[in-house]
């Protein structure tokens, strides 16, 4: 099947849909989860500076606070302040009273608007002694961002005039602490996040490329046996039709109805193959299933083959737990995969438990033999209706199967043994009629 056909195929394309749908949403939840982690900590490292900023502002404004003094006019003496560092690392600061603003570095417009002063006024004197911060624009940008003030009590000035209390305080305003680091971070953390999004849509890719791996095997398995059931029905129905139109003699007829019989058997068989087996195993003699197939697989053949010249049977009693049409189906698949791939004489033993197909043929390298029991595997490795069938019936019999090289010694010929082990049977062994079973020969226990 070409690339182009697989790439138009329906089913094949609603599976590329499905697994590139779930890396969408893979990639989409963890996007969103990352964003909410962003977020939070933008927020607390937001949290973070503000109390830093907050915790230096406080004692800014309390050195202010503790430095302003005032004379008997209660006029306002700068001095200690203007010579302290307080007042140099504050880029916003201003003394102010119930009545004005006594002074303001490096301006009246530098400070909050009057409403946010006199809260801040009524804050402190509550707060008895007790440094208040509190967060507003400049009173010349009342939409511009936002600083951060601290207001501390001034000890040594409060008076009483006109019979209401004069008091002060000294405010000191800045923006937050590192701002710029603040920014570098929300880079940071956002492209550390657009990069761990995209490294996990590629893993959910990969994953869902795992998933839907069976569906696409299950997909390749039913295109392969359509081709399977077209070629291999193809042949019979237009021998059927030839002989109806030329009112064949009836047992051509019925021989040709009987190779579209085993045909339909074998590929019933291979689509059954594909899916999990539920096999109820009975003692039987293994002895006498394989030398049924076996004469049946050379009359299956036709008159005048060479198949029963090329095939050598050997048996002893032997008693097993098996499907008797499971063995057969294995036995019909052995010979059929030594004839095609093999070369004669075809060795087939039953004895302790066990059947053994043995060829000379070119065998199968210990590297390929794995891939030898795939269906659909080429090359002279298997077919589709081979190996990979006599595999899965031997597991649904709980069977072990094992391929060895005949003569390991030659290095052109090795040849391929398939060893089937089946369990041990104790009980009587079954009479169980089989569809294809015929009378044995007892004079061909030696040779087919």
């Amino acid at each position: 099947m070409s690339r182009d056909r697989r790439r138009s195929d329906p089913a094949r394309r609603r599976i590329a849909r499905i697994r590139w749908t779930t890396t969408l949403v893979f990639a989409a939840a963890t996007a969103a989860c990352l964003g909410v982690l962003v977020g939070a900590a933008l927020r607390i490292d937001l949290a973070s500076r503000g109390e830093a900023t907050d915790t230096d502002l406080r004692q800014r404004a309390e050195t202010l606070a503790d430095l302003v003094t005032f004379g008997d006019d209660q006029a306002l003496n700068l001095g200690p302040v203007q010579q302290s560092h307080a007042a140099e690392s504050v880029p916003v600061y201003g003394f102010v009273t119930d009545r004005a603003i006594a002074y303001a570095q490096p301006g009246q417009d530098a400070l909050p608007s009057d409403g946010v002063l006199r809260r801040a006024l009524a804050d402190a004197r509550r707060a008895d002694g007790q440094v208040v911060t509190f967060v507003a624009p400049e009173a010349s940008a009342p939409d511009g961002p936002e600083l951060h003030w601290a207001a501390a009590t001034i000890t040594d000035f409060g008076t009483y005039v006109d019979g209401g209390y004069t008091g002060g305080i000294a405010v000191a305003g800045k923006p937050v602490a590192a701002a710029v680091g603040h920014t570098q971070l929300r880079t940071g953390l956002l492209l550390a996040a657009g990069a761990l999004t995209l490294v996990a849509a590629a893993f959910a890719h990969v994953v869902a490329g795992i998933a839907v791996r069976p569906a696409v095997r299950g997909l390749e398995a039913q295109e392969q046996f359509l081709v399977e059931a077209a070629h291999e029905l193809r042949t019979p129905l237009a021998t059927l039709r030839v002989l109806a139109e030329r009112r064949a003699p009836p047992e051509q007829t019925v021989r040709q109805v009987d190779r579209l019989v085993a045909l339909t058997e074998r590929l019933l068989l291979r689509a059954r193959s594909a899916g999990p087996a539920v096999v109820s195993t009975v003692p039987v003699r293994l002895d006498q299933v394989v030398e049924r197939a076996l004469i049946a697989h050379v009359e299956a053949a036709g008159p005048g083959a060479a198949v029963d010249a090329d095939i050598e049977l050997r048996t002893e009693p032997t008693v097993v737990d098996a499907d008797p049409e499971l063995v057969e189906r294995i036995v019909e698949n052995l010979l059929a995969n030594a004839e095609r791939h093999g070369a004669a004489p075809v060795a087939v033993r039953v004895g302790d438990g066990a059947l053994r197909v043995a060829d000379r043929g070119p065998g199968v390298p210990a590297r390929d033999r794995r891939r030898a029991l795939r269906p659909g595997a080429t090359g002279g490795l298997g077919t589709g209706t081979g190996l990979a069938i006599v595999q899965w019936a031997a597991r649904a019999q709980r069977a072990e199967l094992s391929l060895l090289p005949t003569a390991p010694e030659d290095a052109e010929h090795p040849g391929l043994t398939v060893v089937v082990r089946f369990r041990q049977g104790h009980a009587r062994a079954s009479s169980k009629p089989h569809a294809r079973g015929r009378s044995v020969d007892a004079g061909r226990q030696e040779g087919t």
